[in-house]
């Protein structure tokens, strides 16, 4: 039990921002028509996610028309998400978020010294001063302004604190803090953001990348430190923790932090009541598999089928009895039925197992008939190397039920 929140303190606190149509389609392999663009950019929007970064306003042709069919869409109703655009802190490229009406920007810049070196060619105060030019045009033409830090758990201590310092000076909306190759632990990311929400005023974003399998993790360590935070400075309650995902956690190399693993997390794991409708998971993760023709893992928390599925004796028996004996998560919460659930039987099944799958098959056992079939069903599954099908098991019972 979460002892430091009440389910609804930090609801209007912590924000998910959705780049499925950015990140996520910036995974090797994935493209995405506008047509699938528009149909997630709904779905997450009727799942109250509440900010899509929804792709890169200075990328000509198809891009920018998708954007600007997305933004007329905002423009009549028909989604109320905040609209932001990717860019370089380049002018030039930014003012394709203005020409096109989306909410905002995310001026993004590498902030550690092999980056800025290798890639940049460049100086941390050239750096410095470029990101300050970009706030500027970005918060001049009235628009929505995040400072997007590279690699920043990799920077240099003191000069992540000066652009934090210079963004919140300048009136950037908030830092969003990017572990870009993954390979940041839950101790730093909450060491971290606990240092930045005691030492400046603005916004703080995570956003994580899940090369070691941390992403969720990282996500979950973020948001202990915001709650401890938190507690000491309710008189600050405008301040907020913005933590970025992508649905089924597609994005560059391993991906991003999956959305459905993280609301899980956050709503069911620290008691979290998110500002977010839950029983649409399953229907996002459902099209944007089918659009990226990745399938979702059988074993995938939260949605995954085998999130349902029980067969060895003991947990057939407890979900039989209460299906929380066994599932943390119920396929009502993410929007499924209980028809979800799988109750199945293999080498490792008991007795009530047995009588509960021949039941389904209208072929009612008594207790002794059940554990006279169990050494059979075993010998079964062992030669097969899978659970047997349903006519193999009523040949069983037929079979069982011959004189000898």
């Amino acid at each position: 039990m979460n002892q430091l929140m009440k389910s609804n303190d930090l609801k209007d606190s912590i924000i998910i921002s959705d780049t499925t149509l950015r990140d996520g389609e910036q995974t090797f392999g994935i493209v995405f028509s506008n047509e699938e663009k528009l149909e997630i950019a709904r779905q997450l929007d009727a799942l109250d996610i509440q900010e899509l970064e929804a792709g890169f306003p200075a990328q000509e042709g198809s891009e920018r028309t998708y954007l600007q069919e997305l933004i007329s869409r905002k423009t009549n109703g028909r989604i109320s998400a905040r609209v932001l655009g990717w860019h370089r802190p380049l002018r030039e490229e930014l003012s394709w978020s203005v020409k096109l009406g989306l909410d905002g920007c995310c001026s993004s810049t590498p902030i550690t010294p092999y980056m800025i070196d290798s890639i940049l060619r460049s100086t941390p105060d050239k750096i410095l001063q470029a990101q300050r030019s970009a706030l500027a045009f970005i918060k001049e033409n009235g628009l929505y302004a995040v400072s997007d830090f590279q690699d920043a758990f990799n920077a240099d201590h003191s000069f992540l604190f000066d652009m934090i310092q210079m963004s919140e000076e300048i009136g950037a909306d908030r830092v969003r803090l990017c572990d870009t190759v993954g390979r940041t632990d839950p101790f730093i990311i909450f060491e971290t953001i606990t240092d930045i929400l005691n030492n400046s005023e603005i916004d703080v974003e995570l956003h994580a990348h899940n090369d070691l399998g941390m992403a969720v993790a990282n996500c979950v360590a973020a948001t202990k430190a915001f709650e401890i935070w938190y507690q000491s400075h309710k008189k600050i309650p405008s301040r907020k923790l913005y933590l970025t995902t992508t649905v089924n956690g597609i994005g560059e190399r391993a991906g991003n932090t999956d959305l459905a693993t993280l609301v899980g997390a956050l709503k069911v794991g620290l008691n979290i009541n998110l500002s977010v409708q839950e029983s649409r998971l399953s229907s996002v993760c459902d099209y944007v598999s089918q659009a990226s023709s990745r399938p979702i893992p059988i074993n995938a928390p939260v949605v995954g089928p085998n999130i349902w599925s029980h067969s060895s004796g003991i947990h057939v028996d407890g979900v039989l009895k209460s299906p929380a004996n066994y599932e943390l998560i119920s396929p009502e919460f993410v929007g499924k039925t209980n028809t979800a659930r799988r109750l199945g039987i293999n080498k490792h099944s008991g007795k009530r197992a047995v009588q509960h799958k021949f039941a389904g098959l209208g072929i009612p056992l008594t207790d002794e008939a059940a554990l006279k079939l169990l050494p059979q069903i075993r010998e079964g599954t062992i030669q097969n190397k899978r659970m047997l099908f349903d006519h193999e098991l009523v040949d069983l019972v037929n079979r069982s039920q011959k004189p000898s």
